[in-house]
């Protein structure tokens, strides 16, 4: 996988630490934001946004980090087989922090929607997808079901994006 990064990039930063604690060997590719690399058409072929960090996995590109560090690690962390036991655990615990966090609140960080819900929702979702029971956590449901009605592009963009990690899992599980 070619993954074309900026050094100064928190966001680039933050995938490359995923990948390497999971274990992914990503091809880096230096993209100097200075000199333009971003702007040159075979760049933009793969990211009409023209942004950093983006992956090109043989021709399947994703260019937003959030986007690749599910891309990367749902495989990687669900398992072979069956949940990782460990990777499980340190899911549980993250959802039962959520589940208290959002006690009496609606949204993550206030009164109203905010980008961290935005990035949350699309973690949920993942483990939505691939049968983690969100429902053990009452807070975390509620918040999810209120926050997919609240994303007008939801259902889109879950169709197009979480699926395809979905599919992945269930690959490398046998389900289908």
């Amino acid at each position: 996988m070619d993954f074309y990064y900026w050094p100064g990039s928190a966001p680039c930063m933050t995938v490359q630490m995923v990948a390497q604690d999971i274990g992914v060997k990503l091809n880096m590719k230096f993209t100097s934001l200075r000199a333009g690399d971003h702007l040159k058409p075979e760049f933009l072929k793969m990211n009409p946004q023209h942004t950093v960090p983006t992956l090109n996995d043989n021709g399947f590109f994703l260019s937003e980090s959030h986007a690749v560090i599910e891309y990367l690690y749902p495989v990687m962390f669900w398992g072979a087989k069956q949940f990782d036991p460990v990777k499980l655990k340190e899911l549980e615990t993250a959802y039962e922090f959520l589940n208290t966090f959002l006690e009496g609140q609606q949204w993550v960080a206030g009164t109203s929607m905010t980008i961290a819900d935005y990035a949350i929702l699309t973690s949920v979702g993942t483990a939505d997808a691939v049968g983690f029971n969100i429902k053990k956590y009452p807070n975390v449901d509620a918040w999810f079901k209120r926050a997919k009605t609240a994303v007008k592009s939801y259902e889109e963009n879950y169709r197009q994006h979480v699926m395809v990690f979905k599919n992945q899992y269930d690959d490398a599980t046998g389900k289908k």
